[in-house]
Parts: structure tokens; C-alpha cells; sequence
């Protein structure tokens, strides 16, 4: 967690006079001058991008490297990425989140929507407590995006774009820009179509660690910003290192008011909401709010919202890429007359200018062509790939309120259409009755035997908490296909639960709940860790003479290449003769920076 950033007030000028006064400030001045600006997080963090140029409904690939910003290690403070794309008409964001693994790095693949217009678009890359800095001191660099159907040629005058780079007419020229850390060697500088190619490494920086390192060989573009700072580890480290110690220096001086407004995520994603009244909009407060998920096994959070409707929860990855379900527990206002806004983790970059700017010939050939290129590509590879969903395992191994007592199977005995029947006929250490006037779901208690009048048990719906007891009246035993007691009076945290009647379903209601308005449903999504692409192997006579048109622009991508002292790489190239980039970024075990680029030639 940040540490605790001192807050000194304006003195009035007739304290100013006071000795202990002066005292005081003359010890905060000592304090802030030796305690780590932690409130402005000492972590940077670098992104590599597979390419910058991406046809709509495409994926972007990326790595990113979380640093320590004073030494330029790799940092695992933080285990929760953000990355941003901002729109520059609407200013609008999508925001994806990535784990950071135990090394400080994180990769996957960034899905672009179809939906985006053709235009220059911002791509952010933070930390939670790097929300904390000025707009100007997180990563950020630009990636084109080309609508696959958007006519360029009739729109261009209404595009806006950030000020393009050189024209293509230096993509041909054959560049070898590798840095002093890394040398490259190629078998040879030009290539055939669906040719094998080798890329022989050598880290010259640190020969006795490994070098944790991303690798793209991508098609040349005539956008390309390849000398900007952020495209370059080796760059941009000393320049942002520069930039936190500016601002750092000016805290001291100047003695702000600094409120380290948003913690680190160092143990796992902090979910954060507020809870608001509907019509009013007025806070509600003192409120417990619920978190459960679908599963197979029941489970359980809770947070009470504080003076400004205010809840926290920490998940950890076993939550990831699951549908989480938020209730409320005797709140003071109806359910239909609150809301639930979760927290915006989204980041506001510095405003930057937009110019109108038209396509010079090579440049309009080259965005129509990535269309057409794209749309040969989806039509001959629809179909064939194979997407495997990963089944979430449990999150835990038992339930929150340990083994049932009871299990009752409604399939056992007579046909019966409605709750109040089932439970009055064979749940017999069970009590239901739900009428206009009242609510009654008690169970027995295990010690006295006797039911708990006024206190109703916790009712499960497939392992949701159910607080509109009606929305279980219809089910009868065609619907259910089991029940489950807990007679046990129990505390979870400082909730007091005076028994459990779970009720498993043969349908899934929880799409029923929501509709109803019953419950708050958010989607967890994080980026999968995806490594690396696809790609056709051509070793094979009838894989090189393969009719199948092949137009990747991306020859190769591997985000997790493990350079120890040498290594090489080998991938086959595609149909499309033109320029490509190779271009390598990493760093070291001992912070040492990695940084190199050539070129290639599919003739």
C-alpha cells in the first residue's frame, strides 16, 4: 500500500509569527525532503506493440513491463495493468486490464472493435496508483486504426489526425539500428515468399542473466513513429526517470496538497463502487453490499458502504473473466429505487491537437491496401479457427457455510407446482410463507430444534443470495432439482446468518434476476495472457505450395522470448513483398535496458 503523503495546510499570517509554527513546518519540510514519494508512484511502466498500424475488428498484440522507476528493474508492486484507447473526436475510452505476473510483466492480445472510425488513436498504459501522476508522466503512444469498411478515399478531408511521421519513401531504405546491447544477425538480408527466415541474437549488455524480451517482425509503414521516445525502452526509461524527478522536486519546494486518491493494486483488483439512491441520487451509507458469483460452489463477499455510499472489494484472479453479482441486504431505501456505479478506471490524458491532414499517394495505397489485405484474410480463415474457452474452475473448494445438513431432491416424490408446497411437505426443518404482507423463510435451528421466529435464513438461488423471496414462488419440481439446509447459526465477518435454504435450479435464473432488477450484474473482464500467434509452418512441400492465400502483415510475434546469452528465432514469411521491421525490447534481470531494430526485405 502507498505510504501516507504528509498534507500541510496554509498557514494564516498571524500563525506565521508562532516559533512552534515554524517548528512544525520546518519538520515537514525535513519529512517530505527524506519520505519516498510514494503518492506518485515510483513505477514506471513501457509497452511494446506488435505493430501500430490495425485494421478494425484485428487485435493489437502487447507486452508491458512494469518498472521500478529509480533503478529501472522490473517492479511487482503492482499486479493490475490498464490499458486505454482513446478516441480523439469523442475523447471517448475503452479500457482493458492485464495481471501482472510476479516479474512485472504482462501480455495478451488487445481486441480493436470493429465499430472505430479510421483515425490516430491515444493508447495509455497505467497502473492504478499511477492514476496518481500528472497526465504527462504514463505511457502513451499512437496507434492507427483503419475502419474495414469506411471509403477513405471520399472521407479523408474529414479525418483529423496527429501529425504524421515520414513518408514511406524511407521505408525501402535497408536499415540495421541495432543498439550495443543486442546484436543482430540475419542468414541474409532478402527473402523469398513463405521463405524460412533465422534472426540470430546476442545480448552483449548482460551475458549472465536472462533477458526478458518481445520480438515483432511487422510490416514498414509510412506512419511509423519508430524515433519517438516511447517506442524505445532504452529511451524512454532516463526520460521518464527525468520527468518523476521533476515533479517530485517541485513537491518538495512547493509543499502541494498531495491526496494519494487511488491505492496500488498490489494484491489484486480493488473493485469500487457507489451505491446511490435512484431518484435522488443521495448516497447511501452503512449499507451491506454483497458480491457472489455463479458457481458451482457457494461463495461469498461482502462490503458495508461508507458517509458517501462508498464500497471497496479485493478480488483476485480467480474472479477473472466472470460474471460478478452485487445485492444489496436491508437497505434503506427499495431495491428499484437504487443504483450501483462502479468506479471509472479510466485515466485523462493530456488534451493533444488534432490537424486535418490528407493522405499523400503511397499513404492512401497503403491504408486501402491493409483493407483489402484484411478482408482476403477474414474470408479464407473464417471458419478454421479454433477457439477453445477455458472452463473456470471453482473458487473455492467448499462452500462459504461449509457442508449442507440436508439435501432433498423434489424429483423423489410427488409433483408439485410451487415453493410453499415443496418446502411444507418435505423440507420438513423448513418454514415458507411469502405473502404481500410478509416474508417468512426460517429454518430450524440445530441446538434448540425450534424455528428462529423473525429471523429469516439466508436463501440461495443456485448459490446467489435471493432477497425477493418471491422470485422463488413459481418454482416447482419440474425446476428444481435439488435443496439444501444449513441449520447452524453462523457469523461470516459481522454478518449473523441464521441458517441457509439454497435452491439449485435445472435452468439458469440469474438472467431472470437481472431483468428483474434484483440483483447488479458487472462483467470481470481482464485480457487473456495470449503469447503468441497462428502462424503457418511452410517446412512442409504441400504447406509451401498451399493455394491458400497468405497476407499477414505481422510475420512473427513472440512477447516472452528468454535471451540468455544467444538465441534465435525463426519464423516463415508471407505472400506480401514489401519492407518489414524487425524490432526488439526487454531488459534484463539487473535492469539493463534492451533495445534493437533492422530491417528485411520479401522480394
Amino acid at each position: 500500500m502507498p505510504s501516507i503523503l504528509i498534507y500541510t495546510p496554509n498557514c494564516p499570517k498571524i500563525y506565521k509569527r508562532m516559533k512552534v509554527v515554524q517548528l512544525f513546518i520546518f519538520i515537514l519540510i525535513a519529512l517530505v525532503s527524506f519520505i519516498p514519494n510514494k503518492g506518485y508512484a515510483q513505477e514506471t511502466v513501457f509497452v511494446h506493440l506488435d505493430k501500430d498500424v490495425v485494421v478494425s475488428g484485428e487485435s493489437v498484440f502487447f507486452k508491458a513491463y512494469s518498472l521500478n522507476s529509480n533503478h529501472s528493474k522490473l517492479n511487482p508492486g503492482s499486479r493490475i495493468l490498464y490499458i486505454q484507447i482513446t478516441d480523439p473526436v469523442t475523447k471517448k475510452n475503452l479500457v482493458f486490464r492485464s495481471d501482472v505476473n510476479k516479474n512485472g510483466i504482462c501480455f495478451g492480445e488487445i481486441p480493436i472493435p470493429d465499430t472505430l472510425k479510421t483515425a490516430r488513436y491515444l493508447l495509455t498504459a497505467f497502473t492504478n496508483q499511477m492514476r496518481n501522476l500528472s497526465p504527462g508522466q504514463v505511457f502513451t503512444t499512437r496507434i492507427l486504426v483503419i475502419n474495414q469498411a469506411q471509403n477513405i478515399t471520399e472521407e479523408i478531408n474529414n479525418i483529423a489526425f496527429l501529425e504524421l511521421s515520414d513518408s514511406i519513401s524511407n521505408a525501402t531504405l535497408i536499415r540495421n539500428n541495432s543498439s550495443k546491447s543486442i546484436d543482430i544477425t540475419l542468414n541474409k538480408r532478402s527473402f523469398g515468399t513463405r521463405e524460412k527466415v533465422e534472426i540470430d541474437l546476442k545480448n552483449l549488455a548482460d551475458s549472465l542473466t536472462i533477458s526478458s524480451v518481445s520480438i515483432t517482425v511487422t510490416r514498414k509503414s509510412p506512419f511509423e513513429s519508430s524515433g519517438s521516445v516511447e517506442n524505445n525502452i532504452c529511451t524512454y526509461l532516463p526520460y521518464m526517470a527525468g520527468k518523476l524527478g521533476e515533479e517530485k522536486d517541485q513537491l518538495k519546494s512547493h509543499l502541494e496538497t498531495v491526496i494519494c486518491r487511488f491505492p496500488a493494486e498490489d494484491q489484486g483488483f480493488i473493485l469500487s463502487g457507489s451505491l446511490l439512491e435512484k431518484s435522488s441520487r443521495k448516497p447511501l451509507n452503512n449499507v451491506h453490499v454483497l458480491l457472489s458469483v455463479p458457481d458451482s460452489v457457494a461463495n461469498l463477499k461482502y462490503a458495508v458502504t461508507d458517509s458517501s455510499g462508498k464500497f471497496n472489494f479485493l478480488l483476485g484472479s480467480n474472479y477473472n473473466n466472470r460474471e460478478l453479482i452485487l445485492q444489496l441486504m436491508n437497505p434503506p431505501s427499495p431495491v428499484e429505487n437504487t443504483t450501483i456505479v462502479i468506479g471509472n478506471k479510466s485515466f485523462s490524458p493530456d488534451a493533444y491537437n488534432l490537424q486535418k491532414e490528407n493522405f499523400d499517394s503511397t499513404g492512401l495505397k497503403f491504408v486501402t491496401d491493409c483493407q483489402k489485405l484484411a478482408m482476403v484474410t477474414k474470408i479464407y480463415t473464417s471458419g478454421t479457427k479454433n477457439e477453445t474457452t477455458a472452463k473456470n474452475l471453482p473458487l473455492q473448494n467448499y462452500s462459504f457455510f461449509g457442508k449442507s445438513d440436508e439435501i432433498i431432491k423434489p424429483s423423489d416424490f410427488v409433483e408439485m407446482p410451487n415453493m410453499e408446497d415443496i418446502v411444507a411437505n418435505i423440507v420438513r426443518n423448513a418454514k415458507y410463507k411469502v405473502t404481500e404482507d410478509q416474508s417468512i423463510v426460517l429454518v430450524v435451528d440445530e441446538l434448540s430444534h425450534q424455528f428462529r421466529e423473525g429471523h429469516n435464513a439466508l436463501v440461495l438461488l443456485n448459490n446467489i443470495p435471493v432477497f425477493d423471496y418471491g422470485v422463488i414462488n413459481s418454482l416447482g419440481t419440474k425446476q428444481i432439482e435439488r435443496i439444501e439446509l444449513k441449520t447452524k447459526h453462523m457469523y461470516f465477518g459481522d454478518l449473523e446468518i441464521f441458517g441457509i435454504l439454497s435452491i439449485f435450479t435445472k435452468e439458469n435464473y440469474i438472467p431472470y434476476l437481472k431483468s428483474g432488477n434484483k440483483v447488479f450484474s458487472f462483467s470481470n473482464e481482464v485480457l487473456k495472457p495470449v503469447k503468441s500467434k497462428n502462424d503457418p509452418d511452410y517446412s512442409l512441400k504441400n504447406g509451401k505450395n498451399s493455394k491458400i492465400p497468405d497476407f499477414r502483415q505481422t510475420l512473427y510475434w513472440n512477447p516472452d522470448f528468454e535471451l540468455k546469452n544467444k538465441g534465435t528465432i525463426e519464423f516463415y514469411t508471407s505472400d506480401l513483398k514489401t519492407s518489414y521491421d524487425v524490432v526488439i525490447q526487454g531488459i534484463t534481470q539487473n535492469g539493463i535496458p534492451l533495445s534493437a531494430r533492422t530491417t528485411i526485405e520479401v522480394r
